[in-house]
C-alpha cells in the first residue's frame, strides 16, 4: 500500500517536473527570439542610418565632382565681372573730382567750344544738389555754330576727362542763318564717396 503510494507521488511530480522544465524551455526560447530581435532591430536601424548617410554623402561628393567644372567656369566670370566694375569703378573716380571746380569744366568746355569752331554766350551754374553717394549740379549752356560743329562739341565733352550728362539739347533750325542757336543742360557731378559717409552726411542734414 506504501509503495503504491510512492509510485503515484513519484509519477505526479515527474509530470510536474517535465512540466515545468518544459514551461522553463519555452519560456528561455521567447526571451531569446525577444532578445534576439531587439538586437536585430537596434543594430539595424542604427546600420541602416548609417548607410543612408553614407550614401548621401557619396551622393553629394559626386555631385561636386560632377558641377566642379560649372563652379569654376561660374567663379572665373563672377570674378572677371568683380574685376571690371573695379576697373570702372577706378576709372569713375578719375572723371569725379573731389570739389566743383566749375571754372576748371567753363575752361575745358570754352577749349572744346572754341576747337570746334562753337561760340558759348553764357555759361549758368546752379545749386549743387547732394545725392546719395555723389554731388551733382546742373549747369546751362547756350551758344551758336553750324550742326556740325554743335555735334563734335557734344561728342568731345562726352569723352572729356570729366563725367558730364547732357541733360537736354535744343537747337533752333533756320535755313536762313548759317549758325543755329542751341542751348543746353548739362550736368556734373564731383564729391563722389561711398554709400556709408552719403548716409552719414544726410543724417547730420536731417
Amino acid at each position: 500500500m506504501l509503495a503504491a503510494i510512492t509510485d503515484t507521488n513519484t509519477d505526479v511530480l515527474d509530470s510536474e517536473t517535465r512540466r515545468f522544465g518544459w514551461l522553463l524551455h519555452c519560456v528561455g526560447c521567447i526571451l531569446v527570439l525577444l532578445c534576439g530581435s531587439l538586437g536585430y532591430t537596434l543594430i539595424y536601424e542604427r546600420a541602416e542610418g548609417s548607410i543612408a548617410e553614407l550614401a548621401a554623402s557619396i551622393q553629394e561628393l559626386k555631385l561636386s565632382v560632377q558641377n566642379a567644372p560649372t563652379i569654376r567656369r561660374t567663379h572665373e566670370q563672377l570674378t572677371q565681372r568683380l574685376d571690371a566694375l573695379r576697373q570702372g569703378m577706378a576709372g569713375l573716380q578719375q572723371r569725379v573730382p573731389l570739389e566743383t571746380d566749375a571754372g576748371k569744366f567753363l575752361k575745358d568746355i570754352t577749349i572744346i567750344a572754341e576747337h570746334e569752331t562753337l561760340e558759348i554766350s553764357n555759361f549758368q551754374p546752379d545749386k549743387p544738389v547732394i545725392r546719395e553717394g555723389f554731388t551733382e549740379m546742373e549747369v546751362t549752356l547756350t551758344g551758336q555754330g553750324d550742326f556740325e560743329s554743335i555735334c563734335t562739341f557734344f561728342d568731345r565733352l562726352n569723352k572729356s576727362s570729366r563725367l558730364t550728362k547732357v541733360k537736354n539739347l535744343n537747337i533752333s533750325a533756320s535755313s536762313m542763318a548759317e549758325k543755329l542757336p542751341m542751348s543746353a543742360t548739362l550736368i556734373i557731378y564731383f564729391g563722389l564717396r561711398g554709400s556709408d559717409q552719403a548716409k552719414s552726411e544726410e543724417v547730420q542734414r536731417g
